[in-house]
């Protein structure tokens, strides 16, 4: 034999060798390798799994404390706000239900047979649902129980528990291998019913803007305080045609009699504004209102009480445009026409605006939609 295929064979058997060892060492790598591999992948899949269980818990603790925020506060005939924290605990209780849980299901009958996955509703206990008051710029929580006066309730705060003592703990799958079978999980929600920012079309019942400043001292509505308008120099409050330019007294007449419906309105909004007379018609038209649309409160025969939301403003330094601060209802007790041209009443607290929602300063009426500040 050739001396060169002598050194091949010899070089073919070492090769040969060489893989065997390397396939050895590969195999046993991976062996070693495997456990780890599986815990990472198992990992992955139960953390995918409770971060999916604790964002569907948030979305129901969020629903439930917006639907608790919304009926906790209710409204008499004249949008009066009534207490009713019971009725809140029912209805985020009831919109907590209407979310669901994971949860593997074995057959009572058949201890043997395998669980099987069902939905199932989750629960808010009594114990984890809170009512009292926040102070959105500090973040200070009140709590005030179920009380009977509205002022005690702004804000309602729902925690969702899945753990052993309600919903159960989400179940794990391969972090068992290591002992953890299962993951207790808690979120917390609270929504703000503050005061209204915004209404509805034809909520606001009248073309009149009020200065902020009459209304409210050191940051607190003054209930009851007897206002007069009228034009001088010294304005508390102007005719507004809202978002039309033209302020002259045949459009403000328009909103007067009703011809044209008041726009919504929201915080933030600018509207055009005037601060002359009115002529003789248009409050002759005015009067008529009040007559035909105010409680006659004394037996007297006349009207003495006519209560209308307005929009309140804070005046701009601008004569013809102002900037919407929030509403107020207003206790017209007297409107007489030519030559005084004036109307009279008081600020009225602790109302309900309809369709309106959170985001006004206080000025005595709540908003009747809520919102999420946490």
């Amino acid at each position: 034999m050739a001396k060169g295929d002598v050194m091949f064979k010899k070089l073919r058997a070492r090769v040969s060798c060489l893989l065997v060892s390397e396939r050895g060492v590969m195999a046993v790598v991976i062996a070693l390798s495997l456990p780890i591999l599986i815990g990472i992948t198992g990992t992955a899949v139960d953390l995918g799994v409770v971060y999916s269980a604790r964002s569907q818990l948030q979305n129901a603790a969020d629903s439930a404390a917006l639907a608790g925020a919304a009926t906790m506060l209710g409204r008499d005939q004249y949008d009066q706000a009534v207490a009713q924290p019971d009725v809140a605990l029912a209805t985020a209780q009831e919109y907590t239900a209407r979310h669901t849980r994971t949860a593997m299901v074995g057959d009572p009958a058949d201890p043997q047979a395998p669980r099987q996955a069902q939905e199932v509703a989750l629960g808010l206990r009594e114990e984890d649902f809170t009512i009292g008051r926040i102070d959105l710029q500090t973040g200070v929580w009140e709590t005030t129980g179920f009380s009977s006066d509205p002022g005690d309730l702004t804000a309602v705060r729902v925690k969702l528990r899945r753990d052993s003592q309600a919903n159960d703990p989400v179940e794990t799958f391969f972090a068992r291998i290591f002992g953890l079978n299962s993951v207790p999980l808690e979120v917390a929600s609270i929504a703000y019913l503050g005061y209204a920012g915004s209404v509805g079309e034809g909520v606001v019942d009248l073309p009149i803007a009020v200065f902020a400043e009459v209304l409210a001292s050191s940051g607190s509505p003054e209930c009851g305080k007897v206002i007069q308008f009228r034009s001088e120099n010294s304005e508390n409050a102007e005719w507004t045609t809202f978002f039309y330019a033209s302020t002259n007294d045949n459009d403000i007449r328009k909103f007067v009699n009703g011809t044209v419906p008041i726009p919504p309105l929201k915080v933030g909004d600018e509207i055009y504004v005037s601060n002359g007379q009115l002529s003789t018609s248009t409050f002759s038209q005015l009067t008529t209102r009040f007559n035909q649309e105010g409680e006659d409160t004394d037996g007297d025969g006349q009207a003495d009480s006519w209560l209308v939301c307005l929009p309140v403003v804070n005046p701009s330094g601008n004569s013809s445009i102002s900037i919407v601060a929030g509403f107020c209802y207003f206790d017209i007790s007297e409107v007489r026409g030519a030559p005084d041209k004036d109307l009279t009443g008081s600020l009225k607290c602790g109302m309900v605006v309809p369709t309106s929602q959170t985001g006004g300063s206080d000025f005595g009426s709540r908003a009747s939609g809520p919102k999420l500040v946490m």
